[in-house]
C-alpha cells in the first residue's frame, strides 16, 4: 500500500467518523430541544475525530470534547 493510498483512505475513514458525529450532534440537540451555535456542532466532532486518532476511546473522546465545547460556546 503506498502512502498515498492510506492518506486518501484515512481521509474518507475521518470523513466517515464526523459525518457520524454531527448526525449524532444533531438528534441529540434535537432530543434536547436546544439549537446549538453554529459551527458548534463542526468544533465538537472535529475534536472527537482528534481524540480518537490520539488513541482515545470513544467514550472519554465524547466526555471531553463535550465538556470543551460547551466552555469554547459558553453554554
Amino acid at each position: 500500500m503506498s502512502t498515498a493510498h492510506g492518506l486518501a483512505q484515512s481521509s474518507e475513514h475521518d470523513d466517515a467518523i464526523t459525518t457520524m458525529c454531527l448526525v449524532g450532534f444533531n438528534a441529540a440537540m434535537a432530543n434536547a430541544g436546544k439549537t446549538p451555535p453554529a459551527g458548534m456542532g463542526q468544533f465538537t466532532c472535529q475534536c472527537f475525530l482528534d481524540q480518537l486518532n490520539a488513541g482515545e476511546v470513544i467514550s472519554s473522546a465524547q466526555s471531553k470534547c463535550q465538556a470543551k465545547a460547551s466552555s469554547h460556546y459558553d453554554i
